[in-house]
């Protein structure tokens, strides 16, 4: 009986020990990586060796080879994520088997992230997507629209929408037909945006990075992210 006990010991600690510790990977790891459906963004941010924040939670971690996972913890367990690192892509199967594909937000691994104005309106700049869109259920038909604003980081911006049509009889496509313009100012958490007509709104940064640079922004329910326009 006693042997029996210090074998099941034995195997269980091996068993553990068998997911080897793995740091190799930790450099391409690092920075913050993101996936949308959508209409929600969910972010894993790897922090440094031991820290990541997934979805707003700060969590526990390490990286184990053969095979490549990261082993999280929590108060009394713990979760493999088996990953596959692909470039600017990082796929993750998650404890009940399903994969979901992170892409990295850009320079997000950098210590300095990219360079920017230096006023607080330089921290928004590039193109930010918001899409949506039906298909017919007892139809082939589909139906699509990506609204796009882009801001230059001096303070002036641009607006469109983008949709596209299909169906058995063919496929039509309408982008920025109606692009209108205006400026825009960053005043803490809040956007400013003005349009040459006059009409004003106000959105939200959504997602900042260390750096600075601002990577989602949401007006309303609808969040608008770079990552969607690519």
């Amino acid at each position: 009986m006693k042997n029996k006990i210090v074998f099941t010991m034995i195997v269980s600690i091996l068993s553990n020990f068998a997911y080897t510790q793995n740091n190799s990977d930790y450099s391409l790891l690092k920075g913050t990586w993101a996936i949308n459906d959508g209409y929600n963004t969910v972010t894993l941010k790897i922090i440094d060796e031991t820290k990541l924040i997934y979805d707003g939670e700060q969590l526990i971690y390490k990286l184990i080879s053969q095979p490549k996972a990261i082993r999280v913890f929590d108060e009394y367990d713990y979760f493999d994520y088996l990953y596959v690192l692909n470039g600017d892509k990082l796929t993750l199967t998650f404890p009940d088997g399903n994969n979901y594909i992170f892409k990295k937000n850009k320079n997000s691994g950098q210590s300095s992230g990219k360079a920017v104005a230096n006023s607080v309106n330089g921290n928004l700049y590039g193109s930010f997507c918001h899409w949506s869109g039906s298909s017919g259920v007892y139809s082939t038909s589909s139906y699509s629209s990506t609204d796009r604003i882009t801001f230059d980081g001096k303070g002036n911006f641009a607006y469109g929408t983008e949709t596209s049509f299909s169906s058995d009889a063919g496929i039509y496509a309408n982008d920025n037909n109606n692009t209108q313009r205006g400026t825009y100012s960053v005043e803490g958490n809040n956007i400013y945006v003005t349009f040459n007509d006059g009409s004003k709104y106000t959105l939200q940064i959504y997602v900042q990075q260390d750096w600075g640079e601002i990577t989602e922004i949401k007006y309303g329910e609808k969040v608008y992210a770079k990552q969607l326009c690519e």
